[in-house]
């Protein structure tokens, strides 16, 4: 439900509830506090317009308070908490769309073990969202669970460093690692809109077509990870001037 819809079958509930709940109400606070005064006002004397209007301003100060009280939740609520969920739900549609449309085929072009798509929130301090979206099914040697290896990835130093770079400088970015460990290589390319970084593709290990040795990107990978960046930040944009009101 939308927020107004919402907020309209609250107001349905509520107003329901006062009309069968109030002579109740008003019992029971009679039956609990005995020595409470009260109006005992004649047929005559309830048909006063001071009578009348002191209903209705009693009736108008009781739906004040117990709306305020109702919206006092409110106070409690963590919004950001909510404004992160709302981007995180968001991108995630991104991240699946893409996985797709184009990163799969990438992958398998290229030959990379596997991509990662970072996505930066340009509207959140440029906090950087990242989730791996496509495994080129290269056959591979390494004994460790992917979800492992995904975690490992996103630890490493290296990793970090050429994401960082690359959004930073706006350019493609190559690294050979020659650390001990799986990852041997990496790539990075922004996803550029006008002059603004909406995120980076990071392919890791590239195999070898013959032997599925691991090899270094070249300039033929650079220039298909280069097109499918540009793919992707068309299709970026168009989302977004179809979300904006």
């Amino acid at each position: 439900l939308t927020t107004l819809a919402a907020a309209g079958l609250g107001q349905i509930v509520s107003d329901i509830s006062g009309i069968c709940c109030g002579g109740t109400v008003d019992a029971l606070v009679g039956k609990l506090l005995p020595n409470m005064p009260q109006a005992r006002l004649t047929l005559a004397q309830k048909e006063l317009t001071a009578a009348r209007l002191a209903q209705t301003f009693g009736g108008c100060v009781g739906v004040t308070i117990g709306c305020l009280a109702g919206m006092s939740c409110l106070f409690f609520i963590d919004h950001e908490a909510l404004e992160r969920q709302k981007t995180a739900a968001e991108l995630e549609k991104i991240f699946d769309i893409v996985e797709m449309s184009a990163m799969n085929t990438a992958d398998r072009v290229v030959g990379a073990e596997m991509s990662i798509l970072w996505m930066v929130d340009t509207e959140n301090d440029n906090d950087v969202w990242t989730r791996v979206v496509a495994d080129g099914d290269v056959a591979t040697d390494i004994e460790i669970k992917k979800t492992d290896y995904v975690s490992m990835v996103k630890k490493l130093d290296s990793s970090k460093d050429i994401v960082e770079r690359t959004i930073r400088t706006g350019k493609l970015q190559r690294h050979d690692v020659k650390d001990k460990g799986p990852v041997k290589s990496m790539m990075a390319s922004p996803i550029i809109s006008g002059e603004k970084c909406l995120g980076v593709i990071q392919m890791i290990n590239k195999r070898d077509a013959e032997d599925g040795s691991i090899t270094p990107f070249n300039k033929t990978d650079a220039a298909v990870l280069r097109v499918l960046c540009a793919h992707i930040a068309s299709f970026l944009e168009i989302v977004e001037t179809y979300h904006d009101p």
